[in-house]
């Protein structure tokens, strides 16, 4: 980790580093927060489900555990979907903030009054609604959320039907549905042996594994877009940064990313050629952008404020990114 810190300091400008430290702490809480909340959804519609199979008692009512077993996964979906839109727009939030407190300081310190704010709400804004409409082998993400709740579906209804056929009676196929969920396949495996062999790869070693894969897949790729895009939308920052995260255990594609150099620095990328982000699932590797310097740049806006035809590119800014942006007259 400390050399992923290393790499962050040295992108950003000595006043801001504080602010690219704190916008990284914040992403990985996230991340740490996230796979439990996750974790949850599922062990409580698994208590749902074996409280029912206990309240009937019998395999003759199977049909009504079959109901409540549907309707948890209706709700499994919808309890899921609800928590990927809040770490989305938590996660969209970080990656535009080092370059949002960047502008905004910039500004202030050339004596600029203008609503830096609303530009990085936009920012953020679009890059949530880039990760609602992409799709991956053809799926938006809303077609790969109803896959995780008809996959809790079957193989939740799978273990109730071979364990019944096997003789089991309901009470312990609830206990060993709770089990399950709340820990993984090796527990299974280890109580419930003829189950394991009858049923085989169709119990998942764990469960949530491919929803909890989804969700961190999603928010890295929140995180980059809207990082990716308060760049384009910062007239200071000059390309993008891809920080190779230290929990690569073997070199893949990131490591080609973060050595990449076209000129401005090993793994700083012009915004038009920065990759997919981000390159693998799981992937924790990091994204941020690289500002001029400051000093000079606040000079360069006091010069613009007095004479705006003396600075094309920041004249340019203005009028096509910031004015369209947030609506300014």
């Amino acid at each position: 980790m400390s050399k992923e810190m290393d790499e962050i300091k040295k992108v950003a400008p000595d006043p801001y580093k504080r602010w690219a430290l704190e916008a990284r702490k914040q992403y990985l809480d996230l991340r740490l927060r996230q796979d439990p909340d996750i974790r949850l959804l599922y062990i409580r519609a698994t208590k749902r489900v074996a409280a029912k199979l206990k309240e009937v008692g019998s395999s003759r009512y199977l049909e009504q555990v079959y109901m409540t077993l549907r309707m948890e996964a209706d709700r499994l979906r919808g309890d899921y979907t609800q928590s990927l839109e809040s770490y989305i727009m938590k996660a969209a939030a970080c990656g535009s903030d080092f370059s949002r407190l960047v502008t905004m300081d910039l500004f202030e310190k050339a004596g600029i009054d203008l609503d830096i704010r609303n530009l990085y709400y936009a920012v953020n804004r679009q890059a949530v609604e880039v990760c609602w409409a992409r799709t991956t082998k053809g799926l938006r993400l809303s077609d790969r959320i109803w896959k995780q709740g008809e996959k809790y579906h079957t193989t939740v209804r799978n273990i109730i039907q071979e364990s019944i056929a096997l003789g089991q009676d309901v009470v312990t196929t609830a206990r060993m549905l709770e089990k399950y969920v709340q820990n993984d396949k090796r527990t299974f495996v280890r109580d419930y042996p003829a189950i394991t062999n009858r049923m085989g790869s169709r119990i998942p070693n764990d469960i949530c594994y491919e929803a909890l894969r989804l969700a961190r897949t999603e928010m890295s790729a929140a995180f980059g877009e809207a990082s990716l895009a308060a760049g384009r939308v910062s007239p200071s920052a000059i390309g993008t940064k891809w920080v190779l995260s230290p929990s690569h255990p073997f070199a893949d594609i990131c490591d080609a990313h973060a050595a990449h150099d076209e000129g401005m620095g090993r793994g700083v990328y012009s915004f038009g050629s920065f990759p997919v982000f981000p390159a693998h699932p799981n992937c924790i590797c990091y994204t941020i952008n690289v500002h001029a310097d400051p000093d000079e740049f606040v000079q360069r806006l006091k010069r613009w404020t007095k004479q705006p035809g003396s600075d094309e590119e920041l004249e340019t800014w203005y009028q096509k990114t910031y004015k369209p942006m947030t609506g300014a007259a």
